[in-house]
């Protein structure tokens, strides 16, 4: 997905902001945090010229795992298989994040719908 570039944004704004919500922060060239609800595991990136990438992944059913035996040696298998929606958007000021982060949160969830 391409997303246009717009003038540098304030990533410096937006720690204290996603750290208040419960989200690990790590500011560098860009601003990458993680939040895990329970149910899924989020991302989110952001850029300097304000282009913000969230993506959350999830268990679409219960893992399954077994002992296998080959050769003498014992393995441990273990799969799952995983949902996940990306969501991508230009942020355009630091006063409307909120209402773009939560609409951004919103649109990632995995619904019953996308299940099967």
């Amino acid at each position: 997905m391409t997303v246009q570039r717009q003038a540098q944004f304030s990533l410096e704004a937006l720690r204290p902001m996603l750290e208040s919500m419960g989200w690990d922060v790590s500011l560098r060239e860009t601003l990458e945090a993680s939040y895990d609800d329970g149910e899924g595991a989020f991302r989110f990136v952001v850029d300097k010229e304000g282009r913000a990438y969230l993506r959350r992944t999830s268990l679409a059913s219960k893992p399954q795992g077994k002992m296998v035996h080959r050769a003498g040696r014992t393995y441990a298998v273990h799969s799952e298989t995983t949902i996940t929606k990306s969501v991508v958007t230009t942020l355009n000021s630091v006063t409307t994040f909120d209402a773009t982060f939560s609409e951004m949160q919103s649109l990632a969830r995995i619904t019953p719908e996308d299940r099967s």
